[in-house]
């Protein structure tokens, strides 16, 4: 995953780093801020953990990884709402693009936290 900085009245690349490396894809990368840190979660499906890292301004890297979910989930989106926070999901079944047709919603009480699936929303859509 790279960090381009673009200028905005030019259009033109002023820099690009690499500040994550990983042998599996990485795509969709979602920046959150909470309690005064920005983290970053890329989707991961390949290697089947949802992985959020806190962004280190100082060093411009990603930190601290933590696996929030041991599942293979295409383009995760968290949400805060309230006090809780939402995962909203689909589950990359069995490597198998037609057997993804489930929406799951998971809530946990801080960012980091357990998050457990609170509700499916199928989809039923016949993709044969």
């Amino acid at each position: 995953m790279v960090k381009m900085i673009i200028n905005r009245n030019t259009m033109k690349l002023e820099s690009i780093k690499v500040i994550l490396q990983s042998k599996f894809h990485l795509s969709f990368p979602i920046l959150i801020n909470d309690e005064g840190k920005l983290y970053v979660y890329p989707e991961n499906s390949e290697k089947g953990e949802l992985i959020i890292y806190e962004y280190n301004y100082e060093k411009d890297e990603l930190i601290n990884p933590v696996t929030i979910m041991k599942k293979p989930l295409i383009d995760a989106q968290i949400v805060k709402i309230g006090n809780a926070f939402f995962l909203f999901a689909v589950e990359h079944v069995n490597g198998l693009w037609e057997e993804t047709r489930c929406l799951g919603i998971y809530m946990a009480n801080s960012l980091m936290g357990e998050y457990k699936l609170i509700q499916k929303i199928e989809n039923p859509k016949n993709y044969e």
